[in-house]
């Protein structure tokens, strides 16, 4: 009942019918306008029609926006998805249609001249194609968890190496692991094109799975790198990958985002050596001006006090796993540690920490300002850059990443052991194709949710302008057939 209600809610308020959330609004907006002006509008649900007024409406992708403002009110943004759409028109009286149900739709009305260029782009934008796994050749499993796999690949048509995530529906029939999906979906889109991230490629569906297709990162993760050099770093390889984290943790912080699950396991090397975070299933959208939240989530040995404690807490729990994840650089293992749940959680509260000779006095100073057990003292990003530990970094270089600085960084699947055409022979061979569905869980309101989410995205065509959505260049090459659209059009 809890699920329900809770894909009721996340239906209601973000896909389409209302106000949209903070979240999606920030997602929706990133995308590229395609086209822009005023329009009359109505709109139609149940047995309620909303006068026809006029409003301002930009087509973003394959998202329709509309801006609507009443005298001495706050502008309020409703965001309507074309991906699963049934769009009819009517020549005669110049209106498009968009229905999501026999139950709700909405019709714009554009100027004259404008008409065929907004009834175009509109039908355009619902009939994009999704990508499939016919799009991809399937190398081999290079990652496994409580809810699939993950799958090394090439993208047939440009031969480029992909990461496959892929999440057996069947497994993930309860309200905890569909938020954890909804988090990494949005949370990839969120981050966008920043380096410091691995890359959505694309996201979508099969009867039996959903599919997030990201950049593949061939370092492997630092979890790996270190133990096979015996937790081995010079100062300046040290210095670089947590600067590189710092980075990474402030840009997520600035778009709203607590990650709670720094770890090793969770920073991916690229073929340079450079730091990419990955696995955001427990990121949190809290805001700018956060919400604090109260989950008990992580990994232990990472755990914030505040989070052990059932405290409500916002970004600084990020900055105490930070200090966790220096010392285990250094050291090879977590400041806290014990066979004992409720020893390991005493021993985080105290606060109290004991260093080996081999961390230096920085080090040991940067440490136990990060994990200091007040949240509010933990220091600023700012702070910790001007923090005597990473002197000689330079600060432009690292948001640069021009130089590698991991000599030794290696493709760590660079054997092709086994191939395949599609993941569903993959599956059959596995035996994974017939585990049995939750009847219910999976149909109505969660079923449109994850045809939003998870519909077949397409890439853009390289842009370093364009921050947000990725799309591919038949999505723009459908929006400027006959010429009538071209990638950013305003009519007004």
């Amino acid at each position: 009942m809890e699920s329900k209600k809770m894909i009721d809610e996340y239906v209601s308020n973000v896909v389409k019918t209302t106000n949209m959330s903070e979240e999606w609004q920030r997602l929706v907006l990133r995308q590229p306008v395609v086209l822009s002006g005023y329009v009359v509008a109505t709109f139609k649900k149940h047995f309620f029609a909303k006068d026809w007024e006029r409003v301002f409406l930009e087509l973003r992708c394959t998202t329709l926006v509309f801006h609507s403002k009443e005298m001495g009110q706050k502008e309020e943004l409703f965001s309507f998805p074309l991906e699963f759409s049934q769009v009819e028109y009517s020549v005669k009286n110049r209106t498009v249609t968009c229905f999501y149900s026999d139950k709700m739709s909405f019709t714009i009305k554009p100027e004259a001249d404008k008409y065929k260029c907004w009834r175009e782009s509109i039908l355009s934008a619902a009939e994009l194609q999704a990508v499939s796994m016919k799009d991809f050749e399937v190398l081999k499993v290079i990652g496994k968890g409580a809810t699939g796999a993950v799958y090394l690949a090439i993208e047939k048509a440009t031969g480029a190496k992909v990461a496959i995530k892929v999440m057996e529906k069947s497994r993930m029939s309860n309200e905890k692991a569909l938020k954890r999906l909804i988090n990494e979906r949005l949370t990839l889109e969120l981050v966008g094109q920043n380096p410091f991230f691995v890359k959505l490629h694309s996201a979508f569906q099969s009867e039996e799975n959903l599919y997030i297709v990201t950049e593949y990162c061939s370092g492997g993760d630092l979890e790996k790198y270190m133990r096979e050099r015996n937790y081995h770093l010079s100062s300046k390889q040290l210095k670089q990958i947590v600067a590189e984290t710092v980075v990474a943790l402030e840009d997520l912080h600035q778009n709203g985002i607590v990650y709670r699950d720094l770890k090793p396991e969770n920073i991916l090397l690229d073929s340079k050596g450079h730091v990419k975070l990955a696995d955001f299933g427990l990121s949190k959208f809290i805001g700018v001006d956060p919400i604090l939240t109260q989950s008990f989530c992580g990994t232990l040995g990472y755990l914030a006090p505040e989070v052990v404690e059932g405290k409500r807490y916002g970004f600084n729990v990020d900055k105490y796993s930070l200090g966790c994840l220096l010392f285990m650089l250094i050291v090879g293992r977590t400041p806290y540690y014990a066979k004992n749940r409720e020893k390991y959680f005493k021993s985080v509260t105290s606060g109290r920490l004991f260093f080996p000779e081999e961390v230096s006095a920085d080090a040991q100073s940067l440490i136990r300002s990060l994990m200091e057990v007040d949240g509010a003292k933990r220091m600023s990003f700012g702070e910790m850059k001007e923090h005597p530990f990473f002197s000689g970094v330079s600060w432009e270089a690292v948001y640069s990443r021009n130089q590698g600085f991991l000599r030794d960084v290696r493709d760590v699947h660079r054997e092709r052991q086994m191939s395949c055409d599609s993941l569903a022979s993959l599956e059959r061979s596995r035996g994974t194709a017939s585990r049995p569905r939750k009847e219910g869980f999976w149909d109505g309101s969660l079923s449109k949710v994850m045809g939003s989410m998870f519909h077949g995205e397409k890439k853009l065509p390289k842009n370093p302008t364009i921050p947000g959505f990725l799309f591919s260049s038949a999505s723009m090459e459908a929006f400027s057939r006959d010429g009538s659209v071209v990638s950013t059009v305003s009519t007004d």
